[in-house]
């Protein structure tokens, strides 16, 4: 605590013996028809690791966090009953920075890089592997004491590989304005925007057993608000009674 540093390892592992594994099959439409089975004498494993370092340099009042995980799934599927065993591994590495000054600014950039692999018993000449990365930064400004101007712009990339043939380039950006009004200042005036660029799309992509899936939702995008904020705050004196 008094050195403003702090250094977290973590590590899980999980092993299933015997497991419930999904069977397939696939007819001449496409069409597929699933159920669960048991399968003796299997194995199927998880395991992941992980660290985060941080440390807060007192002169500049400046904050830089390090981290980084490593997770890696084995699972065990059945294709028109043939086995198939999918190896997925996954790294990231993650940097970011901080600075606050109190009543002045609040101020933030983090960077996040993964890189997924993963790999098919069933096609083992035809891996998926991609990129993907994530950005974030964050800014409080107080111009005045009653005044605040506050940003949040988020970027997001995912690469394209042999099963996904589209990229993802998506930037979004939250922002408002506001002041706060009245002798005890109880009351805020905010003027706010989301997803000034209209680019938000609920977007994932995800390995299971041997389905690869890439899903965008439909979700809440650009809009404009104003808000009037009211805090209720009830302070007491010492002769006030419990």
């Amino acid at each position: 605590m008094i050195a403003n540093t702090s250094f977290i390892v973590r590590g899980i592992y999980s092993l299933t013996d015997n497991p419930i594994v999904k069977n397939i099959q696939t007819d001449s439409s496409g069409k597929n028809i699933s159920r669960y089975q048991n399968v003796y004498g299997k194995l199927t494993s998880n395991y992941s690791s992980s660290f985060l370092y941080s440390k807060k340099f007192n002169p500049l009042n400046l904050s830089l966090s390090l981290d980084g995980e490593l997770n890696q799934r084995s699972q065990l599927s059945y294709s028109n009953n043939l086995e198939n065993r999918t190896l997925t591994n996954t790294y990231e590495l993650g940097l970011g920075f901080s600075r606050f000054v109190s009543g002045k600014y609040d101020v933030s950039l983090n960077f996040k890089e993964f890189y997924n692999k993963s790999k098919f018993s069933l096609q083992p000449e035809d891996p998926v592997n991609y990129w993907s990365s994530n950005a974030r930064f964050y800014l409080e400004i107080y111009p005045t004491r009653r005044f605040l101007i506050h940003t949040e712009c988020l970027y997001n990339f995912q690469q394209r590989s042999r099963a996904f043939t589209n990229s993802l380039h998506q930037y979004i950006v939250n922002a408002w304005v506001g002041e706060k009004m009245l002798p005890g200042e109880n009351l805020t005036v905010k003027i706010s925007v989301n997803d000034l660029f209209d680019q938000n799309l609920g977007f994932s992509r995800t390995s299971q057993n041997n389905i690869l899936s890439q899903n965008i939702q439909t979700t809440i995008r650009r809009y404009f608000m104003l808000s009037l904020i009211w805090n209720f705050i009830k302070t007491g004196n010492s002769q006030n009674k419990p």
